[in-house]
């Protein structure tokens, strides 16, 4: 077959080649035929098939392979004009799996069909590398060895070499194997100026002894040995510390010997010397490390770190507590900027169940852990005002029995309570004692409000222009006295805030301050009230977050005084302007909060709207809603919205819905709809309760219509014993 074949193939050739050795019959089974337009081919069709496209495209068309079973077509495109040349299958057969398939110009294609529905392609010259003079060249070139072009067309051979001294060469003609470098033995470096070592941070060391690089955190050259990176030059005197004794130095190198309460070192000239003392510092001894940029420590890091965020935010990792066992590490806290400072595990390691601890601003904060060598680092001691990621931890003896309390005297976020944590609690006749917690902190005896000597207001408050703190509930507020000690006071007299030039449309947090004050009789006797404003309506700056304080919330990046929070409230759209009323509740206090209620009716007559898409009601026109703001989430807002409608089409409905911060999406939990005939009006409710989140927030009665017939809404002024709109109760 395949001599048939290329007997085929060069008999085509041949017949291509030279028009005088064409002259086969138009009756035998092999001869020449040119196509120049549409052409059915049948079985006794001939086998060179050529293809002028000059005046057209040409499509062949193949007859069926069932009926010509071992038949072999040779297609060849002989013009180049821009006409197609198709051969293509006939009825459903295939051609190498194909339908059809399209000739460039002097491309050959041999197919043969296989007696049932394919015709084969036993050759394609597409597929074929033409030759070219590279090739040529390329062809011969007959050497061993690596291969690369000098020029164009021009090749010759290559063999990779060393320098003696410093790089060895294997097989570098690659004839043997891969071609290899490595370092001679004992290599020497060339150049004159140095050489520069690998360099990189603390936390990039390796791991492998024997290794020796720059250190671009600490500047220094460093090695590693037995487990443990050192300083290879510890000082920049001549390489050594120097050792005194009585005004005499060693400042070769030494070994250093304790024996009992002395120490005694030999330098390498033989001299020794007694009770010594060296003049590196505790932070050069690997004791004590002072820590002013994130950093990850290790086994070896020194036991104790202070912290210092003068020059920012600082975060320390720990080394893994399983590599660490009984080793323990001691941080305070030792400036008081605005910058954090965090303490955090390693991998899925635990700080006494927490992922770190995080400082607040109040300087010399600190505690201790220690590693159990399995994946805990125990806290062994802390100071009051450190964040374990669930709110501050006060150290307290553990007891025993009906007495006994949790290690440690947790106060959670608002809204995170677990399980049955305790608080300091300050009574009114003074002293602490121990509570169990049941609300978010213990209550101040004050409110805020808009009226003077008004703790709970009864009316609407509009367009005013102070803020006042109110004695209410016996006035009884937590202060710290000396030690930071809890010295409750007496607030027997409101403090008024002016609002002049607060900004409009913006919420602002209300602070006492709670230390560093005078105390007569008992008596609060602090005269100031601050505030602080948000970045946005629902965004505390990230200096402003409020954090618990010995069961207290307070403003959290202060030291001195501490501020004791009061709540939130929101300034309307004129500057200098707040409002307490039925329509909007812009003053939310944090202690003692009371039942207010929200409500707002549409008083229009009535309107149309069809679309089956949420909006506000009457499309915004009366500005149906109530606005209010939260200081903290921790309390539910239920909502109640009432529409009235009817259809222009019996048993079509409408529909009630409430939005919040939005007036196309509704979050109601209940809807209401009016399936009722298209005369009579009647009224639809719909319900949501639910914690609305930090910040301020409005509430929106929603309407939509069936999306088919026309349904009409009503206000009271249709029917004034049918009052739709929203109404709301919020704890404030």
């Amino acid at each position: 077959m395949v001599k048939r074949l290329l007997a085929v193939f060069l008999v085509f050739f041949l017949a291509l080649s030279s028009p005088a050795k064409a002259a086969f019959s138009s009756t035998a089974w092999d001869y020449t035929q040119t196509n120049t337009g549409n052409n059915t081919l049948v079985i006794n069709s001939g086998t060179f098939q050529t293809i002028n496209t000059t005046s057209g495209s040409v499509t062949l068309t193949l007859p069926s392979a069932s009926a010509s079973r071992g038949k072999v077509f040779a297609f060849k495109r002989i013009t180049s004009a821009s006409n197609t040349a198709t051969v293509q299958r006939a009825g459903s057969d295939t051609i190498g799996g194909s339908t059809s398939f399209t000739l460039s110009l002097n491309q050959t294609v041999i197919i043969q069909n296989d007696g049932t529905t394919d015709w084969k392609v036993l050759l394609d010259s597409s597929v074929f590398q033409p030759t070219d003079a590279t090739l040529t060249a390329l062809a011969a070139f007959n050497t061993n060895g690596l291969l690369t072009q000098t020029a164009a067309d021009t090749f010759t051979g290559r063999t990779f070499t060393g320098t003696t001294n410093q790089i060895d060469i294997t097989n570098g003609n690659g004839v043997s194997g891969n071609p290899t470098a490595a370092l001679a033995s004992n290599a020497v470096m060339p150049g004159t100026s140095g050489m520069i070592p690998p360099s990189g941070t603390t936390a990039q060391r390796g791991s492998t002894d024997g290794m020796v690089r720059y250190n671009s955190q600490t500047g220094k050259l460093e090695g590693r040995e037995s487990g443990s990176w050192a300083d290879l030059i510890s000082s920049s005197s001549g390489g050594y510390s120097t050792i005194q004794e009585e005004g005499s130095g060693l400042t070769q190198r030494a070994t250093f010997n304790i024996i009992g309460d002395n120490l005694t070192a030999t330098d390498d000239a033989g001299n020794t010397r007694t009770n010594i003392t060296l003049n590196p510092t505790l932070d050069e001894l690997n004791q004590v490390a002072t820590v002013t940029s994130n950093a990850t420590l290790t086994t070896s890091s020194p036991s104790v770190q202070l912290i210092n965020t003068t020059s920012g935010s600082v975060t320390i990792t720990l080394p893994s507590a399983a590599s660490s066992t009984n080793k323990i590490f001691t941080f305070r806290r030792i400036t008081s900027t605005s910058n954090a400072a965090t303490v955090q595990r390693a991998g899925s390691d635990t700080i006494d169940g927490q992922t770190s601890i995080v400082f607040s601003q109040l300087t010399n904060q600190s505690f201790t852990i220690q590693s159990d060598g399995t994946t805990t680092w125990k806290v062994l001691n802390t100071s009051a005002g450190l964040d374990t990621g669930s709110g501050s931890k006060v150290p307290y003896a553990e007891g025993s029995g009906n007495n006994y309390l949790p290690k440690y005297l947790a106060h959670p976020a608002p809204g995170a309570y677990t399980g049955p944590n305790f608080f300091l609690n300050a009574s009114a006749f003074g002293g602490l004692s121990w509570a169990k917690e049941s609300t978010p902190g213990n209550a101040a005896g004050v409110r805020l409000s808009l009226t003077s000597n008004t703790p709970v207001t009864s009316s609407d408050v509009t367009a005013a222009t102070s803020l006042y703190v109110v004695p209410h509930k016996g006035g009884i507020i937590p202060c710290l006295g000396a030690g930071n000690d809890w010295a409750p006071k007496k607030f027997t007299s409101q403090l008024t805030l002016s609002l002049s030039g607060l900004t409009a449309n913006t919420n602002y947090d209300v602070f006492l301050p709670i230390t560093s004050l005078s105390y007569t009789d008992g008596d609060y006797t602090g005269t100031t009230v601050s505030v602080q404003s948000w970045s946005s309506n629902t965004t505390r700056q990230a200096s402003q977050s409020i954090q618990w304080y010995k069961g207290f919330p307070v403003l959290e990046y202060v030291s001195t005084p501490i501020n004791l929070y009061l709540g939130t409230i929101r300034i309307t759209g004129t500057t200098g302007q707040c409002e307490d009323s039925i329509t909007k509740r812009f003053v939310w206090n944090y202690h003692n909060r009371v039942m207010r209620p929200l409500s707002k009716s549409y008083n229009g007559t009535s309107w149309t709207y069809s679309t089956k898409t949420w909006r506000q009601m009457n499309n915004g026109t009366g500005t149906t809603q109530v606005e209010f703001v939260t200081g903290l989430a921790e309390d539910d807002i239920s909502a109640t919205a009432v529409g009235i409608c009817s259809n222009s089409t019996a048993n079509r409905a409408g529909y009630c819905g409430i939005g919040l911060d939005s007036a196309s999406t509704n979050v109601a939990q209940q809807t209401g709809v009016n399936p009722l005939n298209q005369t009579t009006p009647n009224p639809m409710s719909a319900f949501y309760a639910g914690i609305p989140g930090e910040g301020s927030h409005i509430l929106y009665p929603l309407e939509a219509g069936n999306g088919s017939s026309t349904t009409t809404f009503y206000g009271s002024g249709n029917d004034a014993f049918l009052i739709p709109g929203i109404t709301a109760n919020y704890l404030m």
